[in-house]
Parts: structure tokens; sequence; C-alpha cells
């Protein structure tokens, strides 16, 4: 807002002398226009009557009048510029200063057109300038600044009219302009009490304009004059506190748009190298970074934040808040997400604070808590992270990269607890890399050397699995180091099942090796252990052979191995086991068939158990069992539909109080469903409704299904009979039941049985009542209808009561059915369901007109005389007549609801009818047009 120039008391009050003076003339004698016009007036100087107070408003009306009664030009102009003034101010302190502001720039505008207006011509423009604002023509404001610059140079007031223009032209954007009054100011530094505001302003115009180096200069100014380097603390942080409110605000704004400036320039021009070139910047150089990594942080930004921080924190590292920093870049890439690059900065704190030896403020990092906390929090990151990575991608470097991590983690803490969990860590991750022989000497030293620990039987096992590695498949037979730990195993943890499943396994070693006096000496300690072996590991020392293909899983060796013990010792004690572990052989080559997809084969694996291995031990039934299921399953998989079905049938068939007869059922409800077979679909989920071994709601939808089948395959009896038993056995949801109820009405409906269907409609209007907070758009819809087709029975009953002579005795039964029915649709029209209640009403308005029709096409008695007859009609026409009235009124009520969005038959009909009971109104197409045309 442009502020007004000086005025003196006098030039306020004038008016006020005006009419003193006015008032003294009349005292000596009439006054006359001529004779005040004759007179002199002064209206610079005041009198003594202006040193009373005078309102603006009073002293403008004045001055208006004054205007009127003269019409010499000297005084006419000076009563302007003075009236000019007086509505300007009064504008200012109006509500609508618009209307007084206009006042005002005609008076200024026809003061300067004047020659003879010479003096103060720059204070006019600047007035002029002031009420254009006032009036809201910015454009015009700053066109008077513009003369007012331009044609008077020399005026004190050029450098607020430059400044005022500067601003305006700022608001409306137009930077470029507004920058080319600031710089004038700026270039004039302290003569101008605008020199500061300039610089901060021209330093906004500058970032409005993208000029981002050259704001930053004008910006960075303002900032030293308002918040020189005494104002800062050791660290670089701002003290504001005793600067004024305004002042204070301008430093925040000045810094927020330097850090807008950086933030736009990015690596183009950073904090340092600006600081670099302008060393009285060099205070400031914290708030800056500070300033810009909280914007960045604001922004999301969080990679940019993070390389501000550090970057700060590289360049000061003695700064005592260059450590923060640290961890804030730290900090700003976590909560970013970027966790491959916080896990850079995570390595890089952990090899200048832990493993290269870097102070911490001058203290051994390691005896800081929060940095000893971080390094053990950052390392149990890396090694995480690196592990998991590891394997996912299964890559050898990855794996040794995790190693060197875990390595690491007990370099900077080899005291900790966890030092066996992090060594047996690193051991595993050695071992995926394939450097298998460091693995196992770690594994070695957690199994053999560390504390005792919960890794160490583990650790133990798997320093032989690692030499086995080491060795190779085709040396592991004759490898020192895998017998020496195989051996050290048995005999530091003996009860452990990992020491007889070494021994075991390097028995099968040996004897794959044809060493067989290898063999039979580890052999010999699997069978003397203590404590014993196992059953199957007692096996593999037994019968080496049957032993080692099992445990290679080449099941067709085991089948040829085990065939040929049952066909030489028949009669063995282990003859039923060897024939078990026969089937279990062929059921595992079916198994491998139908792992590598190819389920046909595997069906006919399975299949070929059964013709195969006879015997009736539980085991080996079970087995079989098993497999025949399984064929059935994978004909499944084979997509041999047919088949399948036949496989469940028959295992239901052949085993019926199997576990899995349940589940065989179910397989062939789906698999008669994905066949078409809908019949037979829907016999089988009728089955499955009754299983126990299933739970309520899977029971509930199955018998849901099975209704379902029976009334797409036609069966009507059938799916009215699974809809009863679904609704009345199985406690089905409320949205379910309705929807049920709706079939069992549609089935009873379709067979003719009305009663039937008029019971379940009232099942269904009870069940929608009861329903409490349960209720739906759906059920409440449903209702409606229902109740909609029972009424329909009522107006039925009110047609078939025919008005006989006498009238009299007639009328009131065909009056008592007109009120059921009309209370029958009222109730359907009262779950304001749009097409129901449409309906209902239309059909309403019909009953009304119907019995109006009714009245008048009543029998007339045929006695009557002329008159009498005439009388008769009259009376007729009078009963009918309401009856008329109300039918329009309903049918005008259901056209009402086409200006709510809705349209249909009903309404169509509800026009049609009213069309008819009184064409003048309802022209039928015009009326329907204009109707749809109000639809929204």
């Amino acid at each position: 807002m442009i502020r007004p120039p000086v005025m003196t008391l006098a030039r306020v009050l004038g008016p006020v002398a005006l009419l003193a003076w006015t008032a003294g003339a009349a005292a000596q004698g009439p006054a006359t226009l001529e004779s005040l016009e004759e007179r002199e007036l002064d209206l610079d100087r005041g009198t003594a009557a202006e040193t009373r107070p005078v309102d603006l408003e009073t002293a403008r009306d004045n001055y208006r009048r004054l205007l009127e009664l003269t019409d010499r030009p000297d005084v006419r102009l000076k009563v302007k510029r003075r009236l000019a003034d007086l509505e300007l101010e009064v504008a200012v302190e109006a509500v609508d200063p618009k209307p007084g502001a206009r006042r005002a720039i005609e008076l200024y505008r026809e003061v300067l057109a004047s020659s003879r207006a010479t003096e103060r011509r720059g204070e006019l423009l600047y007035n002029v300038a002031r009420a254009s604002e006032l009036a809201g023509d910015t454009a015009g404001a700053i066109t008077a600044l513009g003369r007012l610059i331009e044609e008077h140079p020399r005026s004190e007031l050029v450098p607020e009219a430059r400044f005022r223009r500067a601003e305006m032209r700022f608001i409306l954007s137009n930077y470029a302009r507004a920058a080319e009054d600031y710089a004038w100011l700026a270039e004039r530094g302290t003569d101008t009490p605008f020199y500061t505001q300039a610089l901060y302003k021209l330093g906004w115009a500058r970032y409005r304009l993208g000029e981002h180096r050259a704001s930053l200069e004008r910006l960075s100014t303002a900032l030293r004059r308002k918040l020189p380097p005494a104002r800062l603390d050791a660290a670089g942080r701002a003290d504001l506190d005793g600067l004024k409110t305004a002042d204070s605000e301008l430093v925040t704004d000045t810094l927020r748009a330097i850090t807008l400036n950086f933030a736009q320039l990015g690596d183009g021009l950073t904090p340092a190298a600006f600081i670099d070139t302008h060393a009285d910047m060099a205070p400031y150089e914290f708030l800056l970074y500070d300033n810009l990594f909280a914007h960045y942080m604001d922004k999301e930004r969080y990679t940019d934040a993070s390389d501000t921080a550090l970057a700060f924190a590289e360049r000061n590292p003695e700064h005592p808040e260059a450590k923060d920093f640290e961890i804030a870049a730290i900090t700003a890439l976590e909560d970013g997400g970027f966790r491959s690059v916080a896990l850079e900065r995570k390595q890089g704190f952990v090899r200048h604070y832990g493993l290269e030896g870097e102070t911490w403020y001058g203290q051994d990092p390691l005896a800081v808590p929060e940095v000893r906390e971080r390094l053990n929090e950052y390392l149990d990151e890396i090694t995480r992270t690196y592990h998991a990575a590891a394997q996912d991608t299964g890559e050898a470097d990855d794996y040794r990269r995790a190693a060197a991590w875990y390595d690491n983690y007990l370099t900077v803490f080899p005291d900790t607890d966890d030092a066996p969990t992090l060594a047996y860590r690193r051991a595993s991750t050695l071992y995926e890399a394939g450097d298998h022989a460091e693995a196992a000497r770690v594994f070695e030293r957690v199994a053999y050397e560390m504390p005792p620990n919960t890794h160490a039987t583990e650790a133990a096992y798997a320093a032989v699995l690692a030499w086995r590695e080491a060795a190779g498949e085709e040396n592991v037979a004759g490898d020192p180091k895998v017998r020496e730990a195989t051996l050290r195993l048995a005999e530091a943890y003996p009860a452990e099942p990992e020491a007889t499943r070494a021994l075991a396994r390097l028995a099968e070693d040996l004897y794959r090796a044809d060493k067989l006096q290898a063999a039979d000496d580890i052999a010999r300690r699997v069978i003397a252990h203590e404590p014993p072996a196992e059953d199957t590991q007692l096996a593999n020392a037994w019968r080496i052979r049957s032993a080692a293909a099992m445990a290679a899983e080449d099941y067709e060796t085991a089948e040829t191995a085990f065939s040929w013990l049952l066909e030489h010792e028949p009669d063995a004690k282990d003859a039923p086991a060897w024939r078990e572990a026969l089937a279990t052989a062929i059921y595992r080559q079916g198994e491998a068939l139908a792992e590598a997809g190819r389920d046909a084969e595997a069906a006919d694996e399975f299949l070929r158990l059964g013709e195969t291995v006879v015997g009736d031990a539980p085991a080996l039934a079970e087995i079989r069992t098993t497999a025949a299921f399984d064929a059935a399953a994978a004909a499944v998989r084979a997509d041999q539909t047919s088949r399948a079905i036949a496989l469940y049938a028959a295992f239901r068939e052949r085993y019926p109080e199997h576990e899995l007869a349940p589940e065989a059922t179910r397989r062939l409800a789906a698999l008669h469903l994905e066949a078409g077979d809908k019949a037979r679909a829907a016999t089988e989920f009728a089955r499955v409704r009754g299983q126990q071994d299933i739970d309520a709601e899977q029971r509930r939808d199955a018998a849901l299904q099975a209704a379902r089948l029976y009334e797409e395959s036609d069966d009507t009896d059938a799916a009215i009979d699974a809809y009863e038993t679904f609704l009345e056995a199985h406690d089905p949801p409320f949205g379910d039941r309705i929807e049920a109820i709706r079939s069992l009405i549609a089935l009873n409906a379709a067979v003719g049985d009305k009663a039937a269907a008029d019971r379940w409609r009232e099942r269904l209007i009870a069940a929608d009542a009861d329903a409490g907070d349960a209720r739906t758009e759906r059920s409440r819809t449903l209702a409606a209808e229902a109740t909609l087709a029972l009424a329909e029975d009522k107006r039925a009953a009110v047609a078939e009561a025919r008005l006989t002579l006498p009238i009299k005795r007639s009328l009131p039964a065909k009056k008592e059915r007109l009120e059921a029915a009309l209370n029958a649709y009222g109730k359907a029209a009262d779950y304001a369901i749009a097409e129901v209640t449409t309906a209902a009403t239309y059909r309403i308005g019909q009953l009304y007109y119907e019995f109006s029709r009714d009245l008048l096409e009543a029998p007339r008695p045929p006695d009557l005389s002329g008159t009498e007859a005439a009388q008769y009609e009259i009376l007729l026409e009078e009963q009918a007549f309401p009856f008329e009235e109300k039918a329009i009124e309903i049918h005008e009520a259901n056209l009402d609801r086409i200006a709510d969005g809705v349209y249909n038959e009903w309404i169509r009909k509800s026009l049609e009818q009213l069309a008819t009971l009184q064409p003048a109104r309802y022209d039928r197409e015009e009326r329907l047009d204009d109707d749809i045309a109000q639809l929204p």
C-alpha cells in the first residue's frame, strides 16, 4: 500500500477555516458569489479555526460546496487539490475505498491537467498512484509512479516511488521490471531507507527469474546487514534474540531464499564454492548448510540432504556439529528408503571409527557409548544385509563380501558375546562362497576353541561337510581331513545325532570308493557307537548297497536292490521293511515324475505300485492308498479329467472309510463342475454339505453350490429341496439367506405353486424386517418387490368385487377390498425403492381411477323416471369425482419423481394416464420431453 505524503493540520482542516472566513463575511453584510470570488483566499495557510478538529467527511463536503460556489479558476484549482486530498483520506478509512479513490483520481488528474498546477506535481502523481491502488487499479498506480519518476527525477519521493512500483510489479510477477527498480535502490546504498529491503527483494526477484547466482549476491549482502557475524555463536548458529520482529522475519526469509537458490543450483554452485569466492560469508557456512539440509529433508530430497550433510562434515571435520552431520547424512538416506546408499555411508563410518582408528572429537570411538552403539548397529545391519543379498544371488563374491564384513565385525568387537554366532555365520558364508577349507577351519574354531556355545555341535558337523567339499566328491573317501574331522566330531560330541550321521556317511563314501576294508572299519564304528545309531544308520552299515541307493535318491536302483532282497530272502525278518521300502521307492519315482511335470506318467507309476507290491501291513497299505489318491491327483494335473473322475470315484468306492474319502468327494464335485456336468456336480456338492471333516462354513458353501447347480441344470424339484435344506440346516448369513429365498420364490412360481411362492415372499419380507443392521439395499429391494407382488392379489380382489344392485349393499365390500389393496401397495412404497415405489404409486393411482370408473359404470335401477335417472347420474358422479381427483393427485406425485432423477415405465404410465384424465394439461409428448429434460 502506498503511504500518504506528509500533510499539515492546515491542509486537512482547511475547509473549516474557509467556512469560518465565510461566516465572518456574512456578519459584515450579505455575501454574494461575486463578492466571494473577489476575495483572495489563501488555502495554504490556516486560520484560528484550523485548530478545532473537524472529521474528514465534513471537511470534504464543505469543499464540495465551496467548489460549487466559485467560478474563479485559481480558487477552483486549489479547492480541487484540497478536495482530492480529502476524498483520498476518506477513502482510506472507508469500508469500500474504491468510489472515493476514483473521485480523488479524477480530481488529481484535473489539477494535473491544469497549466496553473506547477507546484508539488510529484506529490500529486504520488497521490494519484496511491488512489489508484485503493481503487484496485494497479496498472494505473504503476503508470502514475512512472510519471513521477520520469518527470520529477529529483523529487524526494522518487526512492519511495521506485520501491512501491517494484513491489507492485513483484506482486504482478513482473520480476524483471521489479528487479530494475530494486537494483536502482540497491545501487544507492544507504542513501535511501529502502536499501536492505531492496537488496532482499532484488534477491527474490532474481530467484524468480532463475538468476540464482545474482540472487545469492544480493541476498548474502542483505543477510550480513541484518545478521552480522557478531550475532552468530561459536558454531555459527544465528542468535535472533533482541532483533525486531520484522528484522527477525527478514533474516529468516532471506535464509530461506538463499537455501532455495542453492537447492536450484545443486552441484552448479554449492555453499562451499560460494563461500570460497565470498570470504565475508565464511562465518555463515554452518547456517547455510544447516538450512539447506533441513530444506532437502522437508522436500524429501533425501540423497541431496545426505550429500549436503556429508559435504559439511568432510569440509569442517573439527566443527562441533561435524560428527552429527555425518550421522545425519546416514539418517537422511534411511528416512528416504535409500538403504543401499545408506549402507555405503555406514560402511564408511565403520571404517573411519572402527577399523582405521579415527578419533571421535579426540576420544576413542569405542569409549563413546553412542558411537559404540552405532558401530555395533551398523555392523549388524551390514553383515545381515550382505548375507541376505548373497543368499538371494547365490554369487560366490557376494558371500565373500559378507564373510569379510563378519571378519570386520569380529575385529571391532572381538570380545562380544555374539562372537561364536558371528564366527559361525562367517564360516557359513565362506562355505557358500566355495572357500571350503577356510570355512572348515573357522567352523572348527567355533566347535573346539571358543567357549561353549549353541553353535558348537552344528559347527563340528559343518566342518566335516566343509572338508568333504574341499576334498571333492572323488577324493572324499581318501582325504585325511575328512576322516579326522569325522572322528573328532564323534569323539567330542558322541551324543549328537550328527556324529553317527557323519560316521554312516563316511562308510557310504568308502563303500562307493570301493575301499571295502576302510568302509567295514567305519561301519563297525557305527554299529559299536554309543549311544546306539539309528535303525536306518545300522541298516546302512549292514546293507550298504540299498542304503547308498536310497541316500542318493536313486529309487530305480533301490527298487532293483529291494526286489532282489525280497526274491532271495523272502522269509527274512526284515522282509516286511524291505517290502515297505520297495513301495516307497516306486512311490518316490512317481513323485519324481510329478515334480518333473510328467504327470500322466506319474499317475501310471502310482497305479503300478498297487499292482506290484502286495501285503497287508498297515504302513504298506497306507502307501498303496496314498498312491491311489495321488494317481487321481496326477491325472488332474495332466488334464485327464475323465480319468481323474474315474480314479477318484474308484478310490471312494474302495476306501469309503479312509480319511481322504471326503476329499475325493470334494474333488469329484470340482471336476464335474469343471467338466460342465452341473447335475453330477450338484449331486457331489450335496454330499459335501453333510461332511463333518470340514467346517460349517464350507458345508454351507457346498449346500448353496448344490442348490445353485440344481437350479442351473433345470432340476427344479431338487433345487427347491436343496435351497430349503440350505436355509434350514446351515444357518446362512443374511445376504445368502435372502438370495436363497429369492430363488425359492422364482422356482415355486416357475412350477406354478403360487401359494408356496407367496409363503416365501412373506418369509423374505420378515427376514428383511428382522435383519437390523444387516439389512442391505439388496434385501430391501427384494422385500419391496415381494411386498409389491403380494399386493397384486389385493388389487385383483378389488377388480373381482363387482358393484351390483342395490349399490349400497355391494359398495362396502368393494371399498373394504380397495382399502386392503391401498394398504398393501403403501407398504411396498414405504421401502423407498425407486422401481417399486413408482410401480406401487402407479397401482394406487389406478385403483382410485378404476374405482371411480366402477362407480360411474355401476348398474342403474331399471324403474327410475327421467328426472330420477338424471339425479342418480349426478349422485354417482359426485361419488366418483373424489376418487378420480385422488387418482390424478397420486399420478402427479409419481411424475414429481422425475425432478429427483427417476424415470421408468411406471412414471411413463402415470403420465399416459394423466394425459387421458386431463388431456388439456398433460400433452403426453411435450410433458414427457420436458420432464426428461429436467433429469440431472
